[in-house]
């Protein structure tokens, strides 16, 4: 059976389990259905590959969760790599001496400059995307963290096999209710799970029209 992953916050039964975040593994379940937790040592080996590309480097609760999301991730076994412009999340990753690579590709169109550049972003991006997504395998999976990446790679990643995730760290400002480009986010965002950190930017995101089936909450 095909393995659908989706983040879970709950503990396992025993109530001892200390993280605040889990793979879970189903056959066949709908979205929004209550999954099972499968023994780790049935979960397979994956390949889980981060994106982040920033109109500006911040440092903060985003680059530190995704920081602890690719420890934990490297510690259950599983394979992980960073792909980000932004050179202070790039420097955690490097502290740890995790996987990275940096990679320029373009504007993130949240601002009016960057919309303006938008078309050479979006060529600039998608080639090097699709070189990154050729070398992938089957079954991997890719963490989004910002716009370029979810509006220009999420559908070539799909066709490929990719299982994917929005991270969504904040709730959606200007830079996207007011966004040309909301109509494309919000019809890729049918076909992915976004993973937001509370249930008001939960709603926030439904408000924007992200179906809530589609929306996992994890607690950082």
């Amino acid at each position: 059976d095909d393995l659908i992953f989706l983040f879970c916050v709950h503990p396992v039964a025993s109530g001892n389990w200390a993280g605040f975040l889990y793979l879970c593994a189903g056959a066949h379940a709908l979205p929004g259905h209550t999954l099972f937790l499968r023994p780790r040592a049935f979960v397979p080996q994956m390949k889980i590959y981060f994106f982040k590309f920033p109109l500006g480097a911040s440092l903060g609760g985003a680059e530190f969760h995704s920081l602890q999301l690719a420890e934990y991730f490297q510690r259950q076994g599983h394979e992980v790599q960073l792909f980000s412009s932004d050179r202070r999340l790039f420097r955690l990753f490097e502290q740890r001496r995790l996987p990275r690579r940096r990679l320029f590709v373009g504007y993130e169109p949240t601002s009016k400059p960057a919309l303006l550049l938008w078309p050479l972003t979006y060529f600039l991006a998608k080639r090097k995307f699709l070189k990154i997504l050729a070398a992938v395998p089957n079954g991997s999976v890719f963490l989004f963290q910002s716009l370029t990446e979810k509006l220009i790679l999420t559908g070539p990643a799909l066709k490929h096999g990719v299982k994917i995730f929005w991270l969504e760290h904040k709730i959606p400002g200007r830079w996207l209710w007011q966004n040309p480009l909301k109509f494309w986010y919000l019809k890729l965002s049918r076909l992915v799970q976004l993973v937001t950190v509370s249930n008001f930017a939960k709603q926030e995101f439904i408000k924007l029209g992200v179906p809530a089936k589609n929306i996992q909450i994890i607690y950082p």
